[in-house]
């Protein structure tokens, strides 16, 4: 039987929960079986993360306003940064396998996904999308277009004067010396409320890997224990926004290099050795969608300035003599 170990006062409000944060009852409200403890949907831990799946299809699809506003935000903030000399870079990509990010959360189905804390949506850290971009940039000052090694990067010249450049773009830090980088990434966040789908893993030889002694070979006679988990579907469209300050202008061609290695190539998350976490690079430009939003907002402040205008200009004719008001009418 399933049990919420929580509050009775809370226990029918959650599982009839089809609203709200979605990362916040897949971390927290999570029904457990009432003699192993385990996260389960009718007894059976798999079949929860198929619970979960069916149940993000109406939480999460309920957030889509919050999403919207996340990108304005962003682009508000861009915005307002080109006063300091900052420029815009943004890809528009789509996903073209499954995504998933944080698989190593502690979750209690040992499998976690990583969500944004207050919008509960799975989104792609800044963080990580640096980390990746810097080492496909790395990548690409070693290797030439055909993959093979650059002349001046045999094993004896390898230094740190070979990535000057990119101690510049992504900054440094050395026991005595650091540097800011000239790149200012942004966290990362579906154009829609993306769609999860549970995947699996099905490990054959968890006796040879689990084995204290190291005795038990790895052998075809082992039961397979498969372990579903959350990814994000294929076909998701993500923007990356970042910015990049105006001493920055003449590496702009390897940022947008690394960019396209890192997402079309190395990919994004977890499991990229076996294909996961690849995008198909749309266009560098803000969505068509995010536009059409933006637009709207900016049509929106302009009428509640001139609304604001017309009132305080009402007020104003309320203070003038009777005289004037007859005159005005």
């Amino acid at each position: 039987m399933a049990i919420y170990p929580f509050y009775n006062s809370l226990r029918n409000e959650v599982s009839k929960m089809n609203k709200g944060n979605f990362g916040l009852w897949f971390n927290k409200f999570i029904p457990l079986d009432d003699k192993t403890y385990k996260p389960t949907s009718n007894n059976n831990q798999n079949l929860y993360v198929e619970y979960c799946a069916e149940k993000s299809k109406s939480i999460i699809k309920d957030s889509q306003k919050l999403l919207e506003q996340k990108h304005l935000n962003q682009i508000n903030f861009i915005e307002a940064m080109r006063s300091l000399g900052y420029v815009e870079f943004v890809v528009h990509a789509k996903l073209i396998s499954p995504l998933i990010t944080g698989i190593g959360e502690t979750h209690p189905n040992e499998v976690g996904i990583s969500f944004d804390h207050t919008m509960g949506i799975p989104y792609i850290s800044a963080s990580s999308i640096k980390g990746l971009v810097r080492i496909a940039a790395t990548l690409n000052e070693i290797f030439d277009e055909q993959g093979r090694i650059k002349e001046n990067f045999t094993e004896e010249v390898i230094d740190d004067k070979n990535f000057e450049d990119l101690c510049n773009i992504f900054g440094y830090s050395e026991k005595n010396n650091s540097s800011r980088g000239m790149v200012i990434f942004l966290d990362s966040y579906p154009t829609k409320t993306p769609n999860l789908k549970v995947d699996i893993i099905n490990p054959h030889y968890g006796p040879y890997y689990t084995d204290p002694e190291g005795k038990t070979p790895p052998a075809d006679y082992h039961k397979p224990v498969p372990i579903k988990f959350l990814v994000v579907e294929p076909g998701t469209e993500f923007v990356f926004r970042a910015l990049i300050s105006k001493d920055a202008s003449g590496y702009m061609e390897k940022i947008k290099k690394a960019y396209d290695k890192a997402l079309t190539v190395e990919g994004v998350g977890a499991k990229t050795s076996i294909g996961y976490g690849i995008f198909d690079k749309l266009t560098y430009d803000e969505p068509e969608e995010m536009k059409k939003i933006q637009n709207e907002q900016k049509k929106e402040k302009e009428r509640k300035i001139e609304e604001e205008k017309r009132l305080k200009m009402g007020e104003e004719l309320k203070k003038m003599s009777p005289l004037i008001n007859y005159a005005l009418k």
